[in-house]
């Protein structure tokens, strides 16, 4: 597996090569791909944790953790969205290299898989493992 720690990438779906985004300025800070732009947004820096795990930090907001929110009770969003008062296992995910180029993510706290859904937002809501749950982890 390559070294994930510290590192900066852009991450996108195999299936449509749609960069991960977030939405970091708004009020609702999402992950999605309805936005592309070549900016800090697309921009995610991995950092491992003790147990293996990694935290996915946005690198245009320092200190914003992407959380994913399906089926955790209070959370706002049910997408993966940035937070930063919250440090549990929603925010910790298992990478895990499918091919050469192509990992999976994880989420720690259910073990379900997060994807670019059709609806352009990255969730872990259907837990499908396919082409949308295959990411490519760009290094920029």
């Amino acid at each position: 597996m390559p070294v994930l720690d510290g590192k900066t990438f852009k991450i996108y779906a195999k299936e449509n090569n749609e960069f991960w985004h977030y939405n970091g300025a708004g009020s609702a800070r999402i992950v999605s791909s309805l936005a592309q732009p070549d900016d800090s947004f697309v921009r995610f820096i991995f950092h491992k944790q003790l147990d293996g795990s990694y935290k996915i930090e946005s690198l245009a907001r320092p200190a914003f953790y992407m959380y994913d929110g399906y089926n955790v009770q209070g959370a706002p969003y049910t997408s993966l969205h940035g937070r930063d008062i919250v440090d549990d296992d929603n925010m910790r995910y298992i990478v895990t290299m499918v091919t050469e180029d192509t990992c999976r993510i994880q989420t720690k706290a259910s073990g379900r898989y997060v994807r670019l859904d059709e609806d352009k937002y990255v969730t872990s809501k259907l837990n499908i493992i396919d082409n949308r749950s295959q990411l490519i982890l760009l290094e920029s």
